[in-house]
Formats: structure tokens, sequence, C-alpha cells
């Protein structure tokens, strides 16, 4: 329910929230970027999709990181192979 009031993603903003965020879920789904195109194109999905969890990381600390390129969603899994990277 609050998911459906609120926005349909979460701003992370340092590698701290992107690690706190994909912790606990069994799938939390995350846009590195900030194309505005790419982030409007996540957000429909976001808000058509109650099952998982969506978050946005703009700081290139979390590319670094997270071994990804600008402009990539990572699926974040406590099953199967843990990550998949769309680009």
């Amino acid at each position: 329910m609050k998911k459906k009031t609120g926005p349909a993603t979460k701003a992370l903003n340092d590698v701290a929230e992107v690690e706190s965020f994909t912790a606990e879920p069994e799938v939390a789904v995350v846009y590195f970027g900030s194309d505005e195109a790419g982030l409007e194109a996540f957000n429909k999905v976001a808000k058509t999709n109650d099952d998982f969890l969506f978050g946005v990381s703009s700081n290139v600390e979390t590319f670094e990181k997270f071994g990804v390129q600008k402009e990539t969603v990572v699926i974040f899994k406590k099953f199967d192979e843990k990550r998949n990277d769309l680009t």
C-alpha cells in the first residue's frame, strides 16, 4: 500500500544506501544512471509492479562499487545467480 501512495522508486544517494536497499528483499531492482528517458521508462515499469522494490542511483561511486556502466539496470536477487545486469 505504501508503494501505491508514494513514489514508485527510491532515490539511493550513496553506496551504503544501495547496499541497505538490496540487503533484505528477495528481489530489488536498481537503475544506475541519470538519463531522463531511461528514468522515465524505469519509473513506468516500477509503477506497474508491486512485487519488487525499485531504486535509482546516479552517484558515480555506486557505479564503481557495483561494477556497472551508466544507464544499467541491476536485478539483485537472493537466489540463482544473485544478480542480473541489463544494459
